[in-house]
């Protein structure tokens, strides 16, 4: 029997991370990835990512990759700051550190852009075909083979499975469901700071190697370290849809962006606004889509999804490319599983009946992690008076989801009585 043929649409961490993981399946499986930039350098690859002990670091484990994680790791980005535009820290935790890492709660960070050249680096030379914009995804009804259509005109078939790993406008998703993303009520800027320490000692301070979360007035303001001694500034607050047309400015000018961004956090703590000020790098506005927390699709044989392609979510929970390198291991379990029975079942599609089971374990798994995000995004972002009125449940909701089922009450009925306490001193 030839090798299962797989067709992975978009580059990102988890498309590379179930490439690397077939490619290194003992039964031979034929992968390429189709991807839409020209190089892995056309863009800036965004900001830092926290990876987990079920998602991220299970994943780096597995594909082999984890010294090379490590040597780029930052155990001392898990430093954490919640507080609100007056200063008050809500909650606080310290750094970590690889020799010793946390029993609980480990989340060493690493630049998505690191993330991405290690991933990259393990697949080899040929497996990435850049410049490769996806148009559209069909099936043949009488060979069940998968044809990409390319923007250029051009076409490639053959394909066994077709895996949309295209993020949050996937055009895989659309061989497969008619919904579309919707818009969040949530969006603003990304900016940076270079050379933080030396520019910007007050908020290299601030930062203290890991995460500043500054909430209050239905807006954020975040600052993060990466490892090149940057600082990654974002600035997110509700607002419709048509915010970038209706700014009266140049959203894509620093400076413009910068100064109209700074009159919206007026009466926030100097030591907050002090990351406005020392921005001079990479302003990026966005608005934040995300799918139908009970989105699902109908399965279709011949096509799955990964990622943000199968539960585009925002970034508030901090979970999205955890969820993207689990979502890639089991699947790549499943098509290293049918790879192995190919063959030996006469007249069994072992390949659709392995989908059909991922897909069924995939859905009540994102649907958690999708309420999970949003409900901390409704709980910092559309509750009045936060973090003062909706922290204990933030907390439960972001910290708590992977405990143990017996020992998360325990855990809130803790958190609800501290906080309770707490907001009688402050």
């Amino acid at each position: 029997m030839p090798p299962l043929t797989i067709a992975i649409i978009g580059a990102g961490p988890g498309g590379l991370l179930l490439a690397r993981l077939l490619l290194r399946s003992p039964p031979p499986i034929s992968v390429s990835i189709f991807e839409a930039e020209a190089s892995a350098t056309t863009r800036s690859q965004g900001s830092t990512l926290d990876l987990r002990p079920g998602g991220g670091l299970k994943a780096m484990r597995e594909a082999g990759l984890w010294d090379e994680f490590c040597a780029h790791a930052r155990w001392s980005g898990e430093a954490l700051k919640v507080v609100d535009k007056k200063l008050v820290t809500w909650l606080s935790r310290s750094g970590g550190s690889q020799t010793e890492p946390r029993e609980w709660g480990a989340a060493p960070e690493i630049d998505r852009r690191v993330l991405r050249d290690v991933l990259l680096g393990s697949v080899g030379e040929g497996v990435v075909r850049w410049e490769k914009k996806v148009a559209s995804v069909e099936v043949d009804d009488g060979t069940g083979k998968g044809v990409v259509r390319f923007v250029d005109g051009g076409e490639e078939g053959g394909f066994d499975l077709v895996v949309g790993a295209d993020g949050c406008w996937s055009k895989v998703r659309a061989a497969v469901s008619e919904v579309k993303p919707v818009y969040s009520g949530v969006g603003g800027f990304s900016f940076s700071i270079s050379d933080c320490e030396r520019r910007a000692p007050e908020v290299w301070k601030l930062v203290d190697g890991g995460s500043v979360f500054g909430y209050s007035d239905s807006k954020g303001l975040n600052g993060q370290v990466l490892g090149d001694g940057s600082v990654s500034v974002s600035a997110w607050g509700v607002r419709g849809e048509d915010w970038m047309r209706e700014r009266g400015y140049d959203v894509y000018d620093l400076e413009q962006a910068r100064e109209g961004t700074k009159k919206e956090y007026v009466g926030w703590a100097k030591e907050l606004t002090n990351m406005l000020d020392a921005v001079d790098d990479d302003v990026v506005p966005r608005s934040l889509y995300m799918l139908p927390v009970d989105f699902a699709w109908e399965h279709k044989r011949g096509v799955t999804l990964l990622g943000d392609a199968a539960h585009v979510m925002t970034p508030f929970a901090g979970i999205g490319v955890n969820m993207a390198l689990q979502d890639a291991m089991e699947l790549a379990h499943a098509i290293i599983d049918a790879a192995k029975e190919t063959g030996k079942s006469v007249g069994k599609d072992v390949l659709d009946e392995q989908m059909r089971k991922y897909e069924k374990e995939l859905f009540p798994r994102m649907h958690a992690a999708q309420e999970i995000t949003d409900g901390a995004m409704k709980d910092m972002y559309f509750t009045e008076g936060a973090p003062r009125t909706s922290i204990h449940r933030w907390c439960s909701t972001v910290a708590g989801h992977d405990m143990h089922p017996l020992v998360r009450p325990v855990f809130t009925a803790a958190l609800y009585t501290y906080f309770f306490i707490f907001r009688m001193f402050v």
